[in-house]
């Protein structure tokens, strides 16, 4: 058996000069190749992975950093019935489905009935106009709508990270003077560094992988430069096409899953760099 490892390993070593010296005399093939394929990605799939990239990274930028300010806010909240209240309250709307939320959305938001469109008009002067057709309004009204989602429910996470933290530390800080707001920044937040750059990890990896459900409920004609990404256009390959193109449909979703495998594993890299907290 032993032999048989070797052998493999003596195998796929020696394949590497080879496969080296076959990318040397066929450079000009793939550089031809490489050509139509920067052609597909950027004409074909270039808006869409721009659409995807854009709303992913300010979805990141503002609504990775709220769920974690809200659990410090609430962890120093001394009114066990106020926090309670308050963490039921914002939990509630993760159990909400999605097509209910854009419901609830669009009603609010209606040019005619909305009540904030009639609060804008009357208190501001603002004319009524349909926000959900608006090109501009998309990306915050999505990130908007998860941030009223998602924050109380990814808060626990944080919550419970803080819970973990030794008590005795708190009481130290307080004898030797220290204020709230410093106690939060040299023992709650590194402290919890472990989880919150593991949740960064994570949250990287589904940079690529919105989801068409919730795009495809706010997608109207009018704002489909913005609103198009990469799984709504697998949507419409696969189920929306009158004749479905399932084959295409898988490619494209398989050429996400791999970006999305790339972004993981960056941002792994870079926390095991700067932190030393890693995944995997």
């Amino acid at each position: 058996m032993r032999r048989v490892r070797n052998k493999t390993f003596q195998n796929s070593t020696d394949n590497r000069p080879a496969f080296r010296k076959h990318l040397r005399r066929y450079w000009e093939l793939y550089a031809m190749m490489a050509v139509p394929l920067c052609w597909l990605l950027l004409f074909k799939y270039g808006p869409m992975l721009g659409n995807i990239l854009v709303i992913s990274i300010m979805n990141l930028a503002v609504n990775f950093p709220v769920p974690i300010i809200f659990a410090i806010l609430l962890n120093e909240l001394r009114n066990l019935k106020i926090r309670g209240l308050v963490q039921t309250v914002s939990c509630i709307p993760r159990f909400i489905s999605t097509p209910v939320v854009i419901a609830i959305l669009a009603e609010l938001l209606s040019p005619s009935t909305g009540m904030i469109t009639r609060v804008l008009n009357s208190a501001f002067g603002i004319p009524p106009v349909y926000y959900l057709n608006e090109p501009g309004y998309f990306r915050p009204l999505y990130i908007l709508t998860d941030m009223w989602q998602y924050t109380g429910w990814t808060a626990i996470i944080y919550l419970a990270a803080i819970a973990g933290i030794n008590k005795e530390m708190f009481e130290s800080a307080r004898i030797d003077g220290a204020s709230r707001f410093q106690q939060i920044i040299y023992i709650t937040l590194p402290s919890i560094l472990p989880t919150i750059m593991v949740m960064f990890i994570l949250s990287v990896g589904t940079l690529m992988s919105l989801g068409y459900e919730k795009v495809l409920l706010m997608q109207t004609p009018t704002n489909m430069a913005v609103s198009d990404i990469i799984d709504t256009y697998v949507y419409r390959l696969s189920l929306g096409a009158t004749t479905p193109q399932y084959s295409l449909g898988s490619a494209v979703g398989l050429f996400n899953g791999v970006i999305g495998l790339i972004l993981v594993s960056g941002a792994n890299f870079l926390s095991r760099k700067l932190t030393g907290n890693k995944v995997y």
